[in-house]
């Protein structure tokens, strides 16, 4: 499972830092394989259908992530 967290200036503000946090204390527990970048910026928040923070896991693109969300779309993968 590859997983982009976005980590640019707005993502970062509303939350993309402490997604990554609770995503590398998963991946410390979980059986699963991923691959995880963090981009400066994933460009999505400039197309007015996404709003930050945004997690892309496996080319499907999440808006709003929170720490609830971002655990349910693992626990999906």
């Amino acid at each position: 499972m590859k997983i982009r967290i976005c980590l640019g200036t707005c993502c970062h503000l509303m939350g993309g830092s402490d997604l990554y946090s609770f995503f590398e204390e998963y991946r410390k527990r979980s059986d699963l394989d991923f691959e995880l970048e963090t981009p400066s910026c994933l460009d999505y928040c400039n197309q007015a259908q996404y709003d930050a923070p945004i997690v892309e896991v496996d080319e499907k693109i999440y808006d709003k992530v929170t720490i609830e969300k971002l655990k349910e779309i693992l626990e999906q993968g």
